[in-house]
C-alpha cells in the first residue's frame, strides 16, 4: 500500500481547509463505488483526480503513467488548474517505492495494489499541510484505483488474447506472428519493443520484431544450446517450465555474443543488442518442448520490468503457446498446398504469391527484379525412351540442383526462404534465389535484386550443375531471362519475355 514520507508537516493537526475523518470516509466510500469494477480504461479513472481536488480543495491535479524510462502526464486526467509537474528521476524512483513523495509544489501520489505502480496522481497543493485521517484517505483511494488499473491490465491481456485467437480462426494467420508480438508489447507493463523467434529445424529463427532493425533479424539464426544456456541462462529446469528470464543492459551484452549467419558461427552482438537496456525473454512450450522465444524489451529503462510485467509475460507465454501451435499447424496445411510433391519445390500457386510480393519489394526498394524460365529440352522423347521413371528422376534432380547454392563467377547465389501471403515487402537479400516448379517439365527461378546480366550468369550455372549431376541421359535445360521494367506493374512483360526467351533457347538447341 502507498506509505508518507515521515514526517509530513504537523500530520495530526486540523490544517485549514482539512477535511473531517468522518466526511471523508462516507465521500471516498461513493466515488469508490461509482469507478472501482465499472471503469473500461485508465481514462475512466480521471474521476479520482477530480475527487481528489474538490474533495481537498487543492489547485489542481494532474495523472502520470510510467513510460519510456520516465513520466507522462496524462492529461484526461486533469482536474482545477494543475501547474507543469516539477518531477524528475527521483521521483520516478519514489513511486516505485510506493511511498508519496512531498515536494515543494505538491504530493506525488503512486496508485498501485498488488504490484509496483506505474501511474501516479500529482497534486498541486504547495504548503499543504496533510492530516492523518487525509493521508489514511489517500492511501485506501491509491490502493483502490491501483488494485483497479492492475484489474484492467489483466482484462486487456486476457481480451487480446481472445483476439488473437478468434483472428487466428478466422484465416488471419498469416500475420498472427507480428500481431501477437505487438499485443504483447502492449499489454506487458514497461515494454516498449520486442521480437518473437520460432524453433526452425535445429535453431531459433525471428518471425517477427517491432522496432528493432527486421533485415537485420531476418538474416540470423541462434543455435539451441546457445539460446538455452547463453542467452537465457537460467539453467534448464526454468527453461523446461517456461519460467521468464528479466537481465539488463550489460548482462545481455555478455549474454547474446554468439549467433549464426547462414551456416557461419559468428562471435560477437546484433547491432540492436546495443540499444536494449532491459528485457524478458519467455521461453514458449507446446507438449514440453520450448518452441518458440518471446523477447520484450526496454531501450530506455533498466529497471522497466518488475513482477507485474513478469507475471503477465509468463501468462502470455503460456496462452501464446495455443496459439503458435495453431499456427504452425496451418502453415504446414499452407505449405502442403504450395509444395511439389516430386521436387519438394515451391508450386505454381507459391509462384504466383510471391511473385506478387517481390514485385511489391522492386516497387518500394527501386531495385532490379529477374526471372528465369525453364523446362527440360525435349522431355518427352526423354520420357519415351526411358520410361517415366527416368522422366521423374530428371525433374528430381533439377528440384535438388535448384535448392543448392549455385556458383556464379566470383558469387554464390543460395536458395532463398519462401515467402508467405502475409509477408511485408523487404529489401532484397544479396545473391538470393528464389526457385519454383512451374508445371510439368517447367521451372522458375526469381532473383531478387538482380540485373539481367546476373541472370544470364545464373543461367549458366543452372545449365552446367543440371547437365554435370545427373547419371545417364543429359538433362539439358532451355532457359529464358528477363527483367522487369518500370512499366510493367503487374509482371506480365516480364511473364511474356521470359517466356518467349525460353523458347528462342530450345529453338538454338533443335539445330
Amino acid at each position: 500500500m502507498t506509505d508518507f514520507p515521515s514526517p509530513l508537516p504537523d500530520p495530526s493537526a486540523a490544517a485549514p481547509g482539512g477535511v473531517s475523518a468522518e466526511r471523508l470516509t462516507a465521500s471516498l466510500a461513493e466515488v469508490l463505488t461509482e469507478l472501482v469494477g465499472t471503469s473500461t480504461g485508465p481514462a475512466d479513472l480521471a474521476g479520482a483526480a477530480r475527487w481528489v481536488h474538490g474533495t481537498f480543495g487543492v489547485a489542481g491535479v494532474a495523472g502520470l503513467q510510467v513510460r519510456a524510462g520516465g513520466l507522462r502526464r496524462l492529461r484526461a486526467w486533469d482536474a482545477g488548474t494543475p501547474q507543469d509537474v516539477p518531477l524528475a528521476l527521483n521521483d520516478l524512483a519514489a513511486l516505485r517505492t510506493g511511498t508519496a513523495a512531498l515536494r515543494p509544489g505538491g504530493l506525488l501520489l503512486p496508485l498501485h495494489g498488488r504490484y509496483r505502480a506505474r501511474y501516479a496522481l500529482w497534486i498541486w497543493a504547495p504548503g499543504r499541510a496533510w492530516t492523518a485521517a487525509e493521508q489514511a484517505t489517500l492511501r485506501l483511494l491509491a490502493l483502490a484505483v491501483g488494485s483497479e488499473l492492475e484489474r484492467l491490465q489483466a482484462d486487456r491481456h486476457l481480451h487480446t488474447l481472445q483476439a488473437l485467437h478468434r483472428d487466428l480462426l478466422g484465416g488471419a494467420h498469416t500475420l498472427a506472428y507480428q500481431e501477437l508480438l505487438r499485443h504483447a508489447i502492449a499489454t506487458i507493463p514497461g515494454a516498449e519493443t520486442g521480437s518473437l523467434a520460432v524453433f526452425d529445424g535445429d535453431c531459433f529463427r525471428y518471425v517477427a520484431s517491432q522496432t528493432h532493425d527486421e533485415e537485420e533479424l531476418t538474416q540470423v539464426s541462434f543455435r539451441l544450446e546457445d539460446s538455452r544456456d547463453r542467452w537465457y541462462g537460467l539453467g534448464l529446469e526454468s527453461w523446461s517450465r517456461g519460467v521468464p528470464r528479466v537481465a539488463r543492459g550489460s548482462a545481455l551484452v555478455e549474454q547474446g555474443q554468439r549467433y549464426l549467419q547462414g551456416d557461419r558461427l559468428i562471435e560477437g552482438n546484433l547491432a540492436s543488442l546495443d540499444t536494449i537496456q532491459a528485457n524478458i525473454t519467455v521461453p514458449i512450450l507446446y507438449a514440453g518442448q520450448v518452441t518458440a522465444l518471446l523477447n520484450i524489451d526496454s531501450l530506455t529503462d533498466p529497471d522497466a520490468f518488475a513482477d507485474d510485467s513478469v507475471d503477465l509475460a509468463a501468462s502470455f507465454g503460456v496462452q501464446a503457446s495455443l496459439i503458435l501451435h495453431e499456427v504452425r499447424l496451418r502453415e504446414e496445411i499452407t505449405a502442403a498446398a504450395r509444395t511439389d510433391d516430386l521436387t519438394g519445390l515451391p508450386n505454381r500457386r507459391a509462384f504466383n504469391e510471391t511473385l506478387r510480393l517481390e514485385l511489391d519489394a522492386a516497387r518500394v526498394h527501386g531495385s532490379p527484379l529477374t526471372l528465369l524460365l525453364m523446362d527440360v529440352h525435349r522431355f518427352k522423347r526423354l520420357n519415351d525412351t526411358f520410361g517415366h521413371a527416368a522422366g521423374d528422376e530428371a525433374l528430381r534432380h533439377l528440384g535438388n540442383v535448384l535448392s543448392q547454392p549455385l556458383a556464379s563467377g566470383n558469387r554464390t547465389w543460395v536458395p532463398g526462404h519462401r515467402r508467405g501471403a502475409g509477408d511485408r515487402p523487404s529489401h532484397p537479400a544479396p545473391d538470393r534465389y528464389l526457385a519454383f516448379r512451374w508445371g510439368g517439365d517447367e521451372f522458375a527461378v526469381l532473383l531478387p535484386g538482380a540485373t539481367e546480366a546476373e541472370g544470364r550468369l545464373v543461367r549458366r550455372s543452372v545449365q552446367q550443375a543440371a547437365a554435370e549431376g545427373q547419371p545417364g541421359e543429359q538433362v539439358l535445360l532451355d532457359v529464358g531471362v528477363a527483367t522487369l521494367t518500370p512499366d510493367d506493374p503487374l509482371g506480365a512483360v516480364l511473364l511474356r519475355l521470359a517466356d518467349e526467351r525460353m523458347y528462342e533457347d530450345k529453338r538454338r538447341h533443335d539445330r
